[in-house]
């Protein structure tokens, strides 16, 4: 988590983290549908947000 700390300092912006399924405390199996699955959740967690314009969300990810 060190890299989003720098990041977050570095551009001032919220950060919304989502972990993999299977991996860390998170439940479930890790599958390719899974990571889709989880990553358009994220998305549409924030796009259903009014005080979040949709214009300004960027999307980053790395590999495992």
């Amino acid at each position: 988590l060190n890299n989003v700390a720098d990041l977050y300092r570095k551009v001032a912006c919220n950060i919304l983290l989502l972990e993999y399924r299977g991996y860390g405390l998170s439940q479930g199996t890790p599958s390719e549908e899974g990571l889709y699955m989880d990553a358009q959740a994220g998305l549409d967690f924030l796009t259903s947000r009014t005080d979040i314009n949709p214009s300004e969300i960027i999307v980053f990810g790395r590999s495992l």
